[in-house]
């Protein structure tokens, strides 16, 4: 039976393999392109290939049937290399997956759209000829294609016929392993399709509308061999750091000058060095901070009691707190003071080069935060291994300069950590500290505002979990020291420099919803915006949900969001289970938190830098999960970090997160 189905595979595949010679060679080419026998090279060149497959096919086919015992010798080969294990499994996983591609894009083939010039005109429009040229390519390989799929499947039913004794083994479908398998599928196949999507220069913003970045194709040059140099010294103190990790000062120290290492090799691929990460601020509409700074540096305070009156109309001042604005104030005061210049033009070149060449390095200071939140609940070379990954963040690293990157995810981090130790040791003076910090940090930037639900959720959650070693007096108590610690700061902000959160809080909503969800999208304006903010319905609300996790994926790298999808459904499952720890505890109060602010509803685009201070969180639970997932941890890291090098290189290459 085992040697009937071997031949019936081996048989239909090279009758297969005669029909696609058939189908490349049944019409010639047009005359323009005949080169010979009447046929274009390239159709003369997959015939050449056709042809080879189908000699290699035809020749085992013929030694299947002319070769007494060859088919029982196979057949022990492929037992022997294929049993051991969950090798099969794996396998067996991996042609599925290979199969589902190819019916996928035989199917994409088929639609009428994308043959349609007015439609792919408008979606290529910045590499049209590279579309079209790939139409011709994939014309002349679908009957190859088809021919893959089909083999694929006939290898999958050879596989279920002649090893089924195997497949009927108990435990051989182990969760674990097909878990394992999707997800490193998922991440090659989805970093390769947004490889891809970049090299094709795919207008997303027409695509997607409400999509925020445009497309940027940078030329090739001879420097860009220093990435190789920059993707082997990773993987080098990658392999270091993973193998050391008991070292704890020298691996921070060395993961934070790899980071800074990574965002300044991308100036010298540029050819520009620290130039070229100045102009990635200096060349946007948020270059108003630093000339607002250079225009209004000699008095800060003055900025913050007069903020409406100053800057409460300007387009990106408008969304924010004083704190962005009184930043670069007191900024710009130190950095003239060191180096003083008589005119605004030099004192701005002089803050925006300072600000280049030291924000790198302060954007890294969070690695410390995060392995300090760690180590108290995990063992130490777990704690190490989300603040590595933090420095392989394709949106960290190419996106310098903005306080989004350089000071939000610390501020947000801390903030986490110094709200768990308010929720651990229970002390009310931490607990007070902690609303002056919220508050603070909130009027740094409103994308502070989470802490307080985190906080909720994570009191509660806990109270859920360990309701009878919990006296809710405590409880409450906590939440009065919290809030009078946020009142204490209301007070003393609106007192001294007139500073009104909630007026800013809600002209800034209003601004960025407006924008958002009407202005950038070419929504139609059926009222006064400048006095009305629009409410996002709900459909608008998931929309808007659905393509800020699909930019916010895109730029932290799909395998650190797919280890962060599969980490927080376990987290969320040993909740329901009631397993959690108490890290389970923190992380579900994060991730709920994280939800909650999709369902809010308050952006549509730009999560690449809006959500940035989410980035710690995700490789919290992305750095955690990989080391759950797998085994052979150090090769896993090895790919995942390998993988998000080539998508922040593509990213360099194609986009640069530049509008």
């Amino acid at each position: 039976m085992k040697s009937i189905t071997y031949k019936i595979f081996l048989g239909l595949t090279t009758l297969e393999g005669g029909l696609v010679l058939f189908f490349l060679l049944r019409i010639p080419s047009m005359d323009r392109n005949a080169r010979l026998l009447g046929y274009s090279l390239a159709r003369l060149g997959m015939a050449f290939i056709a042809l080879l497959l189908l000699l290699f096919w035809g020749t085992l086919t013929i030694k299947a049937f002319r070769t007494p015992g060859w088919l029982d010798r196979l057949h022990h080969w492929l037992e022997n290399r294929l049993t051991p294990g969950d090798r099969l499994l794996v396998v067996t996983l991996t042609l599925s997956a290979m199969f589902l591609l190819g019916i996928l894009l035989i199917i994409i083939w088929n639609l009428p759209t994308i043959h349609e010039y007015t439609w792919y005109a408008s979606i290529f429009k910045y590499n049209l000829h590279v579309y079209e040229a790939l139409l011709a390519i994939l014309d002349r390989l679908m009957p190859l294609l088809v021919w893959f799929v089909l083999i694929i499947i006939q290898l999958l039913f050879t596989l279920l016929f002649t090893l089924r004794e195997r497949y009927r083994e108990a435990g051989f479908w182990n969760w674990s392993v097909i878990s394992k398998t999707i997800l490193v599928l998922g991440m090659v196949v989805l970093s390769a399709i947004q490889w891809t999507v970049y090299a094709l220069g795919v207008w997303l913003l027409k695509l997607l509308p409400g999509w925020y970045w445009d497309v940027f194709i940078r030329p090739l040059n001879p420097r860009m061999f220093l990435f190789l140099g920059m993707l082997g010294l990773s993987i080098f103190a990658a392999r270091y750091v993973l193998r050391h990790h008991h070292r704890t000062g020298l691996i921070l120290a060395l993961i934070v000058a790899l980071g800074y290492l990574l965002q300044v090799s991308f100036g010298f691929i540029e050819g520009q060095g620290y130039e070229y990460i100045r102009l990635k601020l200096t060349d946007t509409g948020h270059r108003s901070y630093a000339n607002i700074a250079v225009a209004d540096f000699g008095d800060p305070l003055a900025a913050v009691r007069e903020y409406e009156q100053k800057y409460g109309q300007k387009m990106f001042p408008s969304t924010k707190p004083p704190g962005v604005v009184l930043f670069h104030i007191l900024l710009e005061n130190v950095v003239n003071t060191v180096i003083p210049q008589p005119t605004k033009e030099g004192r701005f070149l002089v803050l925006t080069r300072f600000m280049a060449v030291i924000f790198p390095l302060v954007a890294l200071l969070v690695v410390g935060v995060i392995y300090a939140f760690l180590r108290r609940v995990v063992k130490l070379e777990q704690a190490i291994v989300p603040a590595l990954l933090f420095v392989f963040i394709p949106n960290i690293i190419l996106i310098p300069m903005f306080l989004d990157q350089v000071l939000y995810p610390l501020l947000f981090m801390a903030g986490v950590w110094l709200l768990w130790r308010v929720w651990k040791g229970r002390s009310l003076l931490m607990a007070f500290i902690a609303g002056l910090y919220i508050y603070i940090a909130v009027f740094l930037t409103f994308a502070m505002v989470p802490l307080l639900p985190f906080f909720v959720l994570l009191v509660g959650l806990d109270y859920l979990a360990n309701y009878k070693h919990r006296r809710i007096s405590q409880t409450v108590y906590l939440f009065i020291a919290l809030g009078l610690g946020l009142l204490f700061a209301l007070i003393s902000f609106r007192l001294l420099l007139n500073y009104d959160i909630l007026l800013r809080y809600e002209t800034a909503n209003r601004v960025v919803r407006n924008f958002d969800f009407v202005l950038r999208t070419g929504g139609k304006l059926t009222e006064d915006l400048t006095t009305t903010a629009v409410r996002p319905g709900v459909g608008q609300i998931l929309r808007a949900a659905f393509l800020n996790n699909l930019e916010f994926a895109a730029a932290v790298g799909f395998p650190v969001y797919l280890l962060f999808l599969w980490g927080a459904f376990r987290t969320l499952a040993r909740l329901a289970r009631r397993k959690a720890t108490e890290l389970d505890l923190s992380l579900a109060a994060l991730l709920l938190t994280f939800l909650a602010l999709n369902v809010y509803g308050q952006m549509q685009g730009e999560a690449a830098r809006l959500w940035m201070y989410w980035v710690p969180m995700v490789v919290i639970f992305a750095g955690l999960e990989l080391i759950h997932q797998f085994r052979r941890k150090e090769l896993a890291f090895y790919l995942v970090v390998t993988l998000q090098l080539l998508t922040m290189w593509a990213t360099f290459m194609f986009q640069d997160f530049l509008v």
